[in-house]
Order: C-alpha cells, then structure tokens, then sequence
C-alpha cells in the first residue's frame, strides 16, 4: 500500500492514518476535490515541459541538418556546376586526346549521361573530365576543386582515393583536417610547390593539385595502375601516354564489377562543398557487356567555419540531455510496481520513443564511411522519427492531441488493411508487368509497375499514351480496371479508417472531459482558472519541480495513486457482482482521504481551485452513480441481510466506510 501520512489527532500528537479510517459521514455541503482533474493538471505541466525540451531539441537537431546539407546555398553551388559541365564540351581538345578517342571509336565531347558503352566511360575518364574542371575554373576561379575515386564523403576519402585536390590532404590521408563536433574547415594547398614535386616524383598517396590538366591526366593514370595493378609510382611521361586508354576500360570494367563508383568531382566554394558522383552500371553484363546505364549523384554539404554548426550542436546536445532527464524522471512519477511492465512494453517506446534519442547520432558517425547521399538519406530518417516524437509530446495540446488519437487508433485497421492492400498491388503490379511490360518503361518490371500503381493509388492513373500506340485493348482494360478497384475502391477505405478513426479521437476527448468534470449535486466551489493563472502554475512547475506547494512528485504519483486505488474497487466490486468493470468516470475523494494520498498542505492548495461542494443531498445524488458506488453509498442490502458495506475480500484502500445508521446521510465518495 501506499504509505499513509502522519496527521494530528486534535491534541497536537502525530498518528498514523489508514485510508479506512479517513473515511466520514458525508453531508450535504461538503468539500471535495475532482482528483481526475488534478490529476490531468500535473500530467499537463509534466507533458508541457517535456514537450519544451524536446521541442528545442528537434528545432536543433532540424536546422543542424539543414545546415550540415547546405538547404540554403546548396542549389546555387550546384547550378554553377551544372552550368560549368554544360561548357566543357566546347573547349578544344589535344592531339593525343583527339587520336585517343578515334582509336576508341567514341565520342570525345560526349557529356557523361550521354554515355552508353563501357569505351564512352572511358572516353570521358581520357578527355571528358579535364575540360569540366577547367571549366569550373573558368566559371568560379576562387572554388576549389577535388577528384576522387571513392563514393565517400570529404571526411572518409583515404590518401590512396584522392586523384587530385585544391585543399589540404594531411598525413592520415584525410581530406581537410580542422574538426569540432564533426566540423570541418578546407584549407587550401601551396599548389606551385605540390606540383613541383609531384611532376618529379609522382606518387599515388599525394596527388597533384588540380588546375593542371596534364597533372590531372598523369594522377588518373596512375590511379587507374593502382586500382588494377597496385603500381604507387610510375615516370610522369609514361603516365602522360595516351595508350594508358586501355588502362581505363580495364579500369572502368573493374568499377563496373564492384560499386560501380567511377569518380567523385568535389567543388568547394568557402566551406560550400558540392559533389557530383559519377557511375554506371551493366544494362545486361552476361548478353551485353559493351551496354552500360551512367548514373549521376549531386550533393551538396556545408563545412561550417563561422561557428553556427558549434553553436547548434551543443545546443542540440543539451536539450538532449534534459530531454532524456525528463522522460526517466516522468516514467519513474507515472510508473510503480506492475506499471512498469505495461510501460516496457509498449510498442512506442521502442518503435519511436528510444530511437529519437539514438538515431540523431547516426549521420555524424556513419558519414566518414557512407556517401552524402547516404548521409542525407540518414538525417531524412532521422527527421521523419522525431517529428512522430513531436507530434506524441506535443498531445499536450488539443490540435496535436486529436491527432496523435486518431493516428493511434487507425494504426491497427491500416495495418490489416495494408496486408490486403500489398496483395493485391503485387497482384496487379504483376498483371501489368506481363501485359504492359514489353512496350511501356512504367510497367518494364513488377517493381516499376508497383510505383506506377501506388501513383494510382494516391492520384489516380492516366492512360499511357506510349503504350495505348502499341497495345490499346491491354491499355484500355487495365486503365479502367486499376482507376476503379485502386483509386475508387482501396483508397477509399483508406480514407474511411482514418475518418472513423478521428470520430472515435473526438469522443475521447469528449468523455476525458467528462471524467474531469463534476457529476449531477456537485457544484465548483474554487476560483477560476484564468489563462494568467494557468501560465504562472505552469511556470513555477517548471523552474521549481513544485506543485500545490509541495514537491511536484509527491503531489503527482498520490493523485495516481488515488485514482489508481479507487479503479481497483470498482474493478473488485464489478467482478464480485459478475459485470463488466468500463474504467473512467469522476473520481472525488474528501478532504482527509486525498490528505492520506498527498498531506495536508497540498491539499489545502488544491482547495483554493479544485474544490467541489455538495449541493444535494446524497439521496438525491445516489440516483446519478454508477450502480456499484450506489449500492456502497446508500448501504443497501447485498444479500446478506447487512448494510452494503461490501464483500471482506475487497480490502482495498478507500473501500468501506462507517455508518451512522441513516443511510442517506453516507456517501463513501471515494468509490465514486
């Protein structure tokens, strides 16, 4: 049991207080307190100070991603880039890359998506990425510029990866060095004398810089070496040979074979790094080997330098520590004995709540290893599972509240409804593959079909022009078959559950606010709360973790405890007269039993705006409670022939009560 408080006995000697014993005579005019009320209070400043630091803790966490991604300059860096590829296909090529490309039987002036054998890859690695670097010189003379043979971010590339680079690659063969909290600041290379020595003694794990096109040619060369042969160094004239080209299909074929990353081009404009990844893949490497499909990925980071990155990150950190400090502190108040349990395994601790706290780390690490791409992927990750913590936190207010509700309510039927819904898309994804699939690129393979279907799904689909012009009948009947089953039929119970989902939110709320409010005979005695009021209390709870005068957690885990204890008698009587125990409903306990629960002074705090009077007898009151605190109150029979003072078993705290032989004079207000 809940250990009781120490009262006086009248004589100023302290005693020791039984929730029995604190029941009495109940009269017309008597005081009470609506302890789901109270108790809907504290649960309101907890929730509003957890929802305060985790608010700022994702605000935080947000922008520093933002920020880390380059959200505001990142396209501006990139449509220079674009612009710069777009011009440097119009510079004149050498003699040695001109007999190059005709040996080769390609295309010099090729841009890399153009390219559509493994010899176009390897014509542009020979004469198409000197010109767009120069390019970029041209456009941004102050930019930096980086090439490399990995995929991985600036703060991942090893001394072996980097082809050439404009900033400093330091002795652990890292590119740029300067980091706080994951920070880096580029710092530029003494270029006359980096490539001095590089033309002497040319050297894999320290490449030249690269506005040089000759140097740059020399450093892929021996890359290319390195990759198939693990050649370090080799003369700068043999390396300057365009017979090296066969160098590059081997290369190029030895990409193709593994990741498929060709080179990476990084352009850095004052901490504002874009990336433009170039790749491919076979189309059918066993009956095509020559055919290949390029692939480009641009990115775009920012290297912070003005100290913005510091000062969201230890914000950020902070507010993850109170944020952390406010949900054990809240999980112990809320959480006792069997509670604990039931609060271990709920599948939003685990699926939302624990990961909110772990995943913001993850980019951070994972990004000396992954690409950007990978990283942005990571930080988007990361966003989408704190804001469902914000949208859960921020239930403390009525928007937010309504539709976390219905959310919650609609996961179960949409998860059954999903089943039906994968079903039958794989179904249909897989009709269109055989009948559609040899004449229209959106139904090529099931996977490609099922994205065409989910856009069905969600906007309806058109006809496929392409595809009507070769089989029209096949078009027609799955145009009509897949607008009306998917779009009319499964998306519209898609929208019911949710509709009836947010129907069954609205009543909750509606019956929560019963469960606070007074019953019929009892009347608000306590002053108004005013927005004023409401903001001050709000404001002392939170700078001073005190309630009602008291200890916020000695207030808040009694008034649980309280309504908890009055649940579990209902729920006893409930079971013993063989009906369904439904738990809700107004809980008012008297001033000396909440005193057991909470102490005097507390409750003479909760007095001045919680206090509910009597204002009918309890005869005429017994008629409005619920059948069990009925029976208990008005000591009617229970087949015994006694007063209902209850079955013996159900010894529980604020269970039964003295009478004083007029029935209607006893009200047990505490099994209400």
């Amino acid at each position: 049991r809940w250990k009781p408080w120490a009262a006086e006995d009248g004589h100023g000697h302290e005693v020791r207080v039984s929730i029995d014993e604190a029941l009495h005579e109940v009269r017309e005019g008597d005081d009470f307190v609506p302890v789901r009320k109270v108790l809907h209070t504290l649960d309101q400043a907890e929730r509003l100070r957890g929802f305060f630091f985790f608010a700022i803790m994702f605000t935080t966490a947000y922008a520093l991603g933002a920020h880390r991604l380059d959200v505001e300059e990142g396209r501006r860096s990139v449509t220079m880039l674009e612009a710069a590829a777009s011009r440097a296909f119009d510079a004149d090529l050498s003699e040695a890359t001109l007999a190059f490309c005709a040996e080769a039987d390609t295309r010099c002036r090729a841009p890399f998506p153009d390219a559509g054998t493994v010899d176009d890859l390897a014509a542009y690695l020979r004469a198409g990425l000197a010109p767009e670097i120069n390019a970029i010189n041209k456009v941004c003379p102050r930019c930096q510029v980086a090439v490399s043979t990995s995929g991985r971010t600036l703060q991942g590339q090893g001394k072996n990866d980097v082809v050439c680079s404009d900033f400093l690659v330091d002795d652990n063969a890292n590119v740029s060095a300067r980091s706080i909290f994951l920070i880096a600041m580029l710092e530029p290379r003494d270029c006359a004398a980096v490539d001095a020595a590089w033309r002497v003694d040319p050297w894999v794990g320290t490449p030249p810089c690269c506005r040089d096109r000759d140097l740059l040619r020399a450093s892929l060369a021996l890359h290319t070496a390195f990759t198939i042969d693990g050649t370090t160094t080799a003369p700068l004239e043999e390396l300057l040979d365009h017979a090296q080209g066969g160098a590059l299909r081997t290369y190029v074929q030895k990409r193709l074979a593994g990741d498929g990353h060709l080179v990476q081009l990084f352009v850095n404009r004052a901490g504002h790094a874009i990336g433009r990844l170039y790749a491919a893949e076979y189309r059918d490497r066993e009956w095509a080997p020559e055919l290949v499909v390029p692939k480009v990925r641009i990115w775009a980071y920012f290297f912070d330098a003005t100290g913005t990155d510091t000062a969201l990150s230890v914000l950020s950190i902070v507010f993850w520590c109170l944020s952390l400090g406010h949900e054990l502190y809240a999980g112990w108040v809320r959480n006792y004995g069997a509670r604990w349990r039931d609060a271990l395994m709920s599948p939003f601790l685990w699926i939302v709540e624990v990961p909110s706290f772990l995943l913001p780390w993850v980019p951070p690490l994972i990004a000396p290893r992954m690409g950007v791409p990978a990283v942005a992927v990571a930080y988007a990750v990361v966003d989408l599972v704190l804001l469902a913590r914000l949208f859960s936190e921020g239930a403390v207010f009525p928007a937010f509240r309504t539709l976390v509700r219905t959310l919650s309510s609609a996961v179960p039927q949409l998860l059954t409804f999903g089943v039906a819904l994968f079903t039958t898309l794989v179904v249909f994804s897989g009709t269109s593959a055989k009948v559609l699939g040899p004449v229209s690129p959106a139904h090529a393979s099931i996977g490609a079909a099922m994205n065409t279907l989910f856009g069905a799904l969600v906007a309806g689909r058109e006809l496929d022009e392409d595809a009507f012009a070769v089989a029209p009948e096949a078009t027609t009947i799955l145009f009509y078959v897949i607008n009306v089953f998917v779009f009319l039929i499964l998306a519209q119970f898609f929208i019911a559950i949710l509709v009836g989902a947010f129907d069954k939110a609205r009543t909750a709320e509606e019956e929560d606010r019963r469960d606070r409010g007074l019953p019929p005979g009892f009347e608000h005695k306590g002053d108004t709360w005013t927005l004023w009021g409401r903001a001050q209390a709000a404001a002392v709870y939170l700078a001073s973790m005190r309630a009602f005068g008291v200890h916020a957690i000695v207030v808040h885990r009694g008034v649980l405890r309280a309504v908890d204890d009055v649940d579990k008698v209902r729920s006893a009587r409930a079971k013993v007269e063989g009906r369904t125990f439904e738990q809700g409903g107004p809980v008012l306990l008297s001033v000396r039993e909440l005193e057991v629960y909470v102490g005097p002074v507390a409750v003479r705090n909760i007095l001045q705006s919680y206090c509910a009077k009597l204002g009918r007898p309890p005869a005429e009151v017994a008629e409005h409670l619920s059948p069990e605190a009925a029976a208990f109150a008005l000591g009617e029979s229970d087949g015994s022939g006694k007063p209902g003072k209850g079955d013996p078993s159900l010894d529980a705290p604020a269970h039964r009560g003295p009478t004083n032989g007029n029935s209607s004079k006893t009200f047990a207000t505490s099994s209400y």
